[in-house]
């Protein structure tokens, strides 16, 4: 039923838990310096499950560069989740790094004119995120998303281009808002975006791959 035929394809479904669970394991380091909101470390469940969901959606791909990129991407989304879970901020450096590596997997694979449909994608996400937190600013006299949101949105934009950073963004604010709700998250502390936006990631390529099987 799945497109694996390739031992590549293979290779990068079945090490995508690796690379997730790798990911993972670098948020919880020490690099990053402690600060006295930090938040919590992913369970060992949760890292279970992204690592589970990662590999389902590099096995849907329908070619094996599309289940390495897939496997690649949804772990470096995985890092970002993890860091903003636990301290409330996107590592900037590694940020900019996942979003230069997306463009450039657009141009490689699909030449010059992906490469400008995904920066433009990349920039109208920043670009619309940003935006958002001027008007929150603007209405509530505080920062309502922070730069670090703007530029993992722009990571998504890089690797997905529109359809997939305005899934993401919509699956991944209705799943921050749920769990907000549910685990009565403070009203007067931040949410973590991040961790919502990577779960939309994976959630649309996921109904993308298993669509792309059945239909």
């Amino acid at each position: 039923m799945f497109a694996v035929g390739t031992e590549l394809h293979l290779w990068a479904s079945l090490s995508a838990p690796a690379c997730v669970l790798f990911a993972l394991r670098a948020a919880d380091g020490d690099r990053l310096p402690e600060c006295a909101d930090t938040l919590v470390r992913p369970s060992v469940a949760a890292r279970a499950l992204a690592a589970a969901l990662i590999a389902v959606v590099a096995i849907l791909q329908s070619s094996a560069i599309g289940a390495l990129a897939a496997a690649v991407f949804l772990s470096m989304l995985a890092y970002l989740a993890a860091v903003d879970l636990r301290y409330l901020a996107a590592p900037v450096l590694e940020t900019v790094i996942f979003l230069v590596s997306g463009l450039g997997f657009a141009f490689v694979t699909g030449g010059g004119e992906s490469l400008a449909i995904h920066c433009g994608a990349a920039l109208a996400a920043w670009l619309g995120f940003r935006t958002l937190d001027v008007a929150y600013v603007a209405l509530r006299g505080r920062s309502g998303l922070g730069a670090g949101d703007a530029l993992i949105a722009a990571v998504i934009g890089a690797w997905q281009s529109f359809g997939g950073v305005a899934w993401a963004t919509a699956i991944g604010g209705a799943a921050v808002l749920l769990w907000a709700g549910v685990s009565r998250w403070p009203k007067d502390k931040p949410l973590p975006l991040a961790p919502g936006l990577a779960v939309g990631a994976a959630m649309a390529m996921l109904a993308e791959g298993v669509l792309r099987e059945w239909l």
